[in-house]
């Protein structure tokens, strides 16, 4: 089935690969750098939450302004391929690139079923792409996706979540590395429960298409207040 009846698609991001390996060893060297034993492996930065939750988090903010991160959030293929597939004409980011880091604990930073459009009130044709430092399945959470809901509107949510009362037929979907998921705004999605035994890393980029007529009578709203919110 095609993307506009999925409302996702998984793609591959050639030449990326270099990158985004670049920016895990760069994510390394700063946990290393606060923690206050050496990590250097998946195993290590497990350890580090379960020492320190502040100290991890407190490198996990300064992950957000690496250069690596942007380096890749900056690579021209994304644009191109809005522009080529998806009918942008300016693509523009929403937000600034965001790292996640998904730690097999107990305690997982998890999004309940959501849409992504509730909280960045974006483009109409707005998308989020995904994209994985390494292999992603069931095991390590893979993204949860109910196809076809971007069809429907926007649910009614509280804060962006929407209530467990609305039942949706999630789907995981696995991503090598090397690949993403791009999917709609309005797409119903939650966070998979990592289960295995490796820190699960992703970048989320968000693009609005400047040219929608709905987005400029809008005034273009910014959602930067969100990052604030990620580690609260």
């Amino acid at each position: 089935m095609s993307y506009t009846n999925l409302g996702y698609e998984v793609i591959d991001i050639p030449n990326l690969q270099e990158d985004l390996v670049r920016l895990r060893s760069h994510c390394f060297k700063v946990f290393n750098l606060i923690s206050n034993k050496p990590v250097s492996n998946d195993k290590d930065l497990i350890q580090f939450r379960i020492n320190s939750q502040k100290n991890q988090f407190q490198a996990l903010k300064q992950l957000q302004f690496s250069p690596p991160l942007f380096k890749v959030a900056g690579n021209p293929f994304f644009a191109n391929f809005l522009i080529s597939k998806h009918n942008f004409k300016i693509p523009n980011l929403e937000l600034p690139p965001y790292l996640r880091c998904d730690i097999p604990i107990k305690e997982q930073s998890l999004f309940k079923q959501h849409q992504d459009y509730s909280y960045n009130n974006g483009s109409t044709n707005s998308v989020t792409i995904w994209i994985p430092l390494q292999d992603v399945n069931i095991d390590n959470g893979a993204l949860l996706i109910a196809s076809g809901t971007h069809k429907d509107g926007i649910y009614k949510n509280i804060n962006g979540t929407i209530d467990d009362s609305f039942e949706f037929a999630f789907e995981a979907i696995p991503v090598k590395f090397g690949q993403a998921i791009i999917f709609d705004q309005k797409i119903v999605h939650k966070s998979g429960f990592n289960s295995s035994d490796i820190v699960r890393f992703s970048i989320l980029l968000r693009y609005s298409d400047l040219a929608d007529k709905d987005y400029l009578k809008r005034g273009f709203p910014l959602n930067h207040e969100i990052i604030n919110k990620k580690f609260s």
